[in-house]
């Protein structure tokens, strides 16, 4: 046996003489062990983790470290596992490893910006791993839940997630809205918005994830903007977008030369902002008149 508090500070010791970044679901190399630990244990919560591991946990970890030592491949993609918001989830190379900041907003019901009673249908648009479309359902407890993504082999990871978060979700095939039908009082999206110069300057461990999940033409505006345009169309009276562009936040606030609400985790600015339909249609027609393209 061997006691978990050493190993962990031992093996995070190993981690901080390599050349690694800790974004993807972790912050630092204790964070990066843990993450490993929790889903070599099969367990959801930290405060499951035992005060001494086997043997055979112990040589997992050890080659998982190993692994991300040698390749710098994110920890979630070795460990077939991911943690946002206090949920698991599993996740491999088809699909972004889960991150967004959208997830805290949604566990807090998107108070104080939304009346939660009045959130009956959703849909998480560039899903993924399914992540936030999950956490959404699960909050709301909509009427509808839907979400698309453009790709099989994400959508195919996404139904897995589904089936062991054990709730109720209709994935589309779809490139953006092309595929879509009805009209939620919730769309919710965290799409590419990188552009190419930003994605050729990110740490090596960003190249494990899918490329075009990142980068967006038009300085990464492009695939936002189009968000935001189209979205008019399916989203009903009172309904809202919940978009995140990250670093493109003031990018996107002079393109569209109008104030933006942008939202706050609590901890720092996150680069999500919040649309009402009429905002929408005032910058849609404001688009259209300055002939800016999309």
């Amino acid at each position: 046996m061997h006691y978990t508090n050493e190993v962990i500070i031992n093996f995070a010791k190993t981690l901080s003489y390599a050349d690694l970044t800790y974004y993807h679901g972790t912050y630092d190399e204790e964070s990066d062990i843990v993450l490993a630990l929790m889903s070599i244990l099969d367990i959801d919560d930290f405060d499951e983790i035992p005060e001494a591991i086997s043997s055979e946990c112990y040589i997992k970890l050890k080659d998982a470290v190993e692994k991300r030592i040698s390749t710098k491949m994110p920890m979630a993609y070795i460990v077939d596992n991911s943690y946002l918001a206090g949920y698991r989830f599993f996740v491999n190379q088809n699909v972004m490893i889960p991150t967004s900041p959208i997830a805290f907003l949604l566990k807090d019901m998107l108070k104080p910006w939304v009346k939660p009673e009045n959130i009956n249908s959703i849909l998480d648009l560039c899903t993924g791993s399914a992540a936030l479309s999950i956490i959404a359902t699960k909050v709301f407890n909509p009427n509808l839940s839907e979400a698309v993504d453009i790709c099989e082999n994400a959508l195919t990871v996404a139904r897995d997630n589904i089936s062991k978060h054990d709730v109720n979700i209709n994935l589309i095939q779809s490139d953006l809205f092309n595929n879509v039908v009805n009209k939620y009082d919730l769309i919710i999206s965290n799409p590419p918005y990188v552009s190419k110069t930003s994605y050729d300057s990110l740490p090596h461990e960003f190249t494990f994830e899918p490329k075009k999940a990142f980068i967006s033409d038009n300085k990464g505006l492009d695939i936002p903007l189009r968000i935001i345009c189209e979205s008019i169309n399916f989203l009903n009276d009172d309904g809202v977008l919940l978009l995140e562009v990250g670093e493109s936040d003031y990018l996107l606030e002079s393109y569209i030369n109008q104030p933006i609400l942008w939202l706050d985790t609590g901890n720092s600015a996150c680069g999500v902002c919040l649309f009402n339909k009429k905002e929408l249609i005032r910058i849609e027609k404001k688009i259209r008149l300055n002939n800016k393209g999309i």
